[in-house]
C-alpha cells in the first residue's frame, strides 16, 4: 500500500478486560463506549493508540477511581465517564518518545529529567480533551466545564508550583481546574492541535521549555505571566483573613480556632486553628463577617474576646474577592459562673483589622 503524506496506522481496537462481574448487556455497553472515544479520537487528532489494555472493575477501596499507567486504563464502573480523559494519556505518552529505541516516554517530569513535561500541561491537555470529547457525547457543554472550572481554580496552587506535582497545596481538584483554564488559554492563542504538538515536537528538542516556545511561540515564563494575569480576571481567589492569636502578655495562644460567620446568604463559619506561632490563615467567600474566636480547651470557664483598642461593639468586617486581611486577635481568660458557659469560650475580635495589601 502507498500512500502520499505520513499517516498513522489505525490499530485494533484497545482490549477490554472486566474484572469483576457484568452483565452481557452491560459489557456490550462499555465496549460500545470505548469504542466511540477511541473513534473520536481517530477522527480529531488521527491516531488509534496501539497496543492497549482497558480494565473494568467493581468499585474497591484498594484502588483509585481511574488511573493509567504501562499501556493500561484501570476503571472502576462509577468513574467510567473519566475513561476519554485517561485515553489522552496514552496519547501524550505514544507521541512523547523520547528514546532512539521507540519506546514510549514519560510525560510528566520526573526525577529531574528536563526533557519531560510540566505536570500541569499533561493534565491540561487531558483536560480539555476530555471537555471537548464531553460536550459531544453528553448535554453538558463545553463552556459549562469551563466555568465549573473557574469556580473551583480560585484556590489553586500557581502552575509554577504545579510543574511536578499536581498535589501542591493539597487541592488536587483546584489543580486540575486550573490546568483546563491553562488549556483552553493557549488553544485561544496557538489553536487547539497544539496541545498534542507539543508532545509530538517534544523529542526533537533539549527540554521541554525549549519545546513549549517552539509549539506555542512564547517562553513558558512570558506564558506564566500572561495566563497569570487571565486568572485573576476569571477566577480571582477569594479573600485571605490571617493573622496572630496571642494572650495579654503578647505570647502566642495555640489551639483557638479563629473564625468568620457569614451574616448574610446563610449562615456559614470560615476558620482556621492556631498553630504553635499562633498564626492562622483562611480563606472566606464574599461577604460580612463577624469574627469570633473559640476553643475546646476551657478549665471551668474562660472567655477569650477583646481586650485592645478598635470597635468591640461592632467586629464586623465586609470582605471581597482578593482581599487580604491581616489582624492580630488577643486574648483574655476570665472564670465565668456555671450559667455563662455558653459564651464562655467565644469572643469577638479584638485589635483593628488592617488590609496589609499581602
Amino acid at each position: 500500500m502507498h500512500v502520499s503524506a505520513p499517516r498513522e496506522w489505525w490499530q485494533l481496537a484497545p482490549r477490554l478486560e472486566f474484572l469483576s462481574e457484568f452483565t452481557p448487556a452491560r459489557r456490550a455497553e462499555l465496549r460500545t463506549a470505548v469504542d466511540d472515544t477511541v473513534a473520536f479520537f481517530a477522527r480529531r487528532i488521527g491516531l488509534r493508540v496501539p497496543g492497549l489494555t482497558v480494565q473494568v472493575d467493581a468499585e474497591t477501596a484498594e484502588r483509585p477511581c481511574g488511573s493509567y499507567g504501562d499501556k493500561v486504563i484501570y476503571l472502576q464502573e462509577r468513574c467510567f465517564a473519566a475513561h476519554a480523559h485517561e485515553y489522552v494519556r496514552t496519547i501524550q505518552e505514544y507521541y512523547a518518545t523520547i528514546e532512539e529505541s521507540g519506546r514510549w516516554g514519560d510525560v510528566r517530569s520526573r526525577y529531574g529529567d528536563a526533557r519531560s513535561g510540566p505536570a500541569w500541561l499533561s493534565e491540561a491537555v487531558a483536560n480539555y480533551w476530555s471537555h471537548v470529547h464531553a460536550a459531544e457525547t453528553s448535554d453538558q457543554t463545553y463552556d459549562d466545564r469551563l466555568a465549573e472550572d473557574a469556580a473551583r481554580a480560585r484556590v489553586a496552587s500557581s502552575l509554577r508550583e504545579l510543574e511536578r506535582d499536581m498535589l501542591a497545596g493539597g487541592n488536587q481538584s483546584a489543580n486540575d481546574s486550573l490546568s483546563a483554564l491553562a488549556a483552553d488559554w493557549l488553544v485561544d492563542r496557538a489553536g487547539e492541535d497544539s496541545l498534542i504538538a507539543f508532545y509530538r515536537e517534544r523529542p526533537a528538542h533539549p527540554d521541554w521549555r525549549a519545546a513549549f516556545r517552539a509549539v506555542f511561540g512564547m517562553t513558558v515564563d512570558d506564558f506564566y505571566d500572561a495566563f497569570g494575569a487571565h486568572r485573576a480576571e476569571i477566577a480571582p481567589p477569594p479573600a485571605r483573613i490571617w493573622g496572630t492569636a496571642v494572650d495579654t502578655d503578647g505570647e502566642p495562644v495555640r489551639g483557638l480556632w479563629v473564625a468568620a460567620l457569614r451574616l448574610r446568604g446563610g449562615e456559614r463559619y470560615f476558620g482556621d486553628n492556631t498553630d504553635s506561632d499562633g498564626a492562622f490563615s483562611f480563606r472566606p467567600e464574599s461577604g460580612a463577617y463577624r469574627i469570633h474566636v473559640h476553643s475546646e480547651q476551657v478549665s471551668g470557664c474562660t472567655v477569650f474576646s477583646s481586650v485592645e483598642v478598635g470597635d468591640p461593639a461592632s467586629p464586623v468586617i465586609s470582605v471581597a474577592d482578593n482581599d487580604s486581611i491581616g489582624m492580630r486577635v488577643v486574648v483574655r481568660r476570665e472564670v465565668l459562673p456555671e450559667a455563662q458557659w455558653f459564651p464562655c469560650s467565644w469572643g469577638g475580635l479584638d485589635a483593628p483589622i488592617r488590609d496589609t495589601g499581602e
